[in-house]
């Protein structure tokens, strides 16, 4: 499947969820998947599936974050992409991309900051 399908579905599976289609139970479960929360805690999945767990949670990462009892699930997420940021390989470099480590850290600023985007604005 190509990657422009593949995010077409991530933001599909938010919607259905927003639109209480989906339930948390199966939401928490693709997010599982995607971040490897069952693996090892030394593995890292591949850098395509982060990317659109990290699409998918900031498509929904706000009304996740509202609920009480899925606070903890969102805990669970984040402190594992805290994980996967810092991870290296067996050589000691980094075991993610540039682009992913800025796209996780991107999503944890977001969340702290409310779930607002940060705006870039030109200076004159």
């Amino acid at each position: 499947m190509g990657k422009d399908k593949l995010h077409a579905n991530m933001l599909f599976i938010g919607n259905l969820f927003l639109r209480k289609l989906l339930a948390v139970k199966v939401i928490g479960q693709i997010v599982t998947d995607l971040l490897g929360l069952r693996e090892a805690e030394n593995s890292v999945p591949d850098e395509h599936m982060i990317e659109y767990a990290c699409q998918l949670l900031e498509a929904i990462g706000h009304t996740l974050d509202t609920h009480k009892d899925t606070r903890a699930m969102m805990s669970q997420f984040f402190g594992r992409l805290a994980q996967l940021k810092n991870a290296t390989n067996a050589s000691g470099r980094p075991a993610l991309t540039k682009r992913i480590v800025f796209q996780i850290q991107d999503l944890i600023d977001m969340r702290h900051n409310q779930w607002v985007k940060k705006v870039f604005r030109d200076q004159a």
